[in-house]
C-alpha cells in the first residue's frame, strides 16, 4: 500500500503551476489541484491527479493521502499492468508554459518503493523515464528536474510509475 501527500510542479521562475495536498483525503480515485497557477487550466482532466487501471484504490492511511494497493515488482511490470498516479497539465494559451521541477511525497505501509517519473513528452517506456527512485524509504520527498518540458503549448500528461513491493 501506497500512499501520496502532495504533488506540487513549478515553473522556470521557481513559481508553482500546479499544487495538490492529499491530507483528509481517503478513498478517493480522483483529485483536483488545489492550487491552479497562471495559464494553466483547471478544467478536468488538467490538474487532476488519478490512479492508473492497475492501482486499486484502498483507505489504509485514512484521511492522510491518496492511498492506492499495488502489485508490480518491476519497472516493466508497473508499465504493462498500469499500476501509476497521473496527472495532465494543460496549458490555457498558445503561448508556452515551461515546466522544470516535480515533487512528490511518498509513504509506503513498512516497504520501499521505487518511482519512475514519466511524461508524454517523452513516452511511457521503460527507456524513457525522466527519473528513477528505487528503494525509496515512506516519508521521502521525491524532487525531479525537467529539462524539456520547456514552452509547452498542448496537454502533456505526467505518469509516476509505483512498484518492488507485492502487497
Amino acid at each position: 500500500i501506497f500512499c501520496a501527500t502532495q504533488f506540487t510542479l513549478q515553473s522556470q521562475t521557481g513559481y508553482p503551476l500546479a499544487h495538490w495536498d492529499f491530507n483528509g483525503i481517503s478513498g478517493a480515485s480522483t483529485v483536483k489541484a488545489i492550487y491552479t497557477g497562471g495559464g494553466i487550466s483547471s478544467v478536468a482532466p488538467s490538474t487532476y491527479v488519478s490512479f492508473g487501471s492497475g492501482v486499486a484504490v484502498c483507505n489504509w492511511y485514512t484521511g492522510n493521502g491518496f492511498t492506492g494497493r499495488q502489485t508490480a515488482i518491476t519497472l516493466n511490470d508497473a508499465i504493462n499492468d498500469h499500476v501509476y498516479l497521473s496527472f495532465t497539465i494543460t496549458p490555457l494559451s498558445s503561448t508556452g508554459i515551461n515546466i522544470t521541477d516535480i515533487s512528490y511525497t511518498a509513504f509506503s505501509q513498512n516497504q520501499n518503493r521505487s518511482f519512475a517519473l514519466f511524461s508524454s513528452i517523452n513516452g511511457f517506456n521503460a527507456a524513457n523515464a525522466i527519473q528513477i527512485n528505487e528503494n525509496v524509504a515512506s516519508g521521502t520527498r521525491l524532487n525531479y528536474s525537467l529539462t524539456n518540458h520547456i514552452n509547452i503549448t498542448s496537454p502533456v500528461e505526467f505518469r509516476v510509475y509505483v512498484y518492488g513491493v507485492y502487497d
